[in-house]
């Protein structure tokens, strides 16, 4: 009986927890919803403001990479 409990509660710990960074939507409309920091689920029209500031070239590499970062640390809000 002990074992039963111990393992519902564990498997509730581990859902609930990893909760809170799925980013699930089932009905599909997540993909129009607006963050604070103006973040869509296309991108964040800062991050490519930003990385031009910065003096990397569109279409590059190194472009890419600044986007792609600056992108995951609005999300996070750092």
């Amino acid at each position: 009986m002990r074992i039963r409990i111990t393992l519902a509660a564990l498997g509730l710990a581990l859902c609930l927890g990893g909760c809170d960074s799925l980013m699930y939507d089932p009905f599909g409309d997540d993909t129009a919803a607006v963050q604070p920091n103006g973040c869509t689920a296309a991108g964040c029209p800062q991050a490519a403001t930003y990385c031009v500031n910065r003096g990397y070239a569109p279409g590059t590499d190194r472009y890419n990479r600044c986007v792609i970062s600056v992108e995951e640390n609005l999300r996070k809000g750092y």
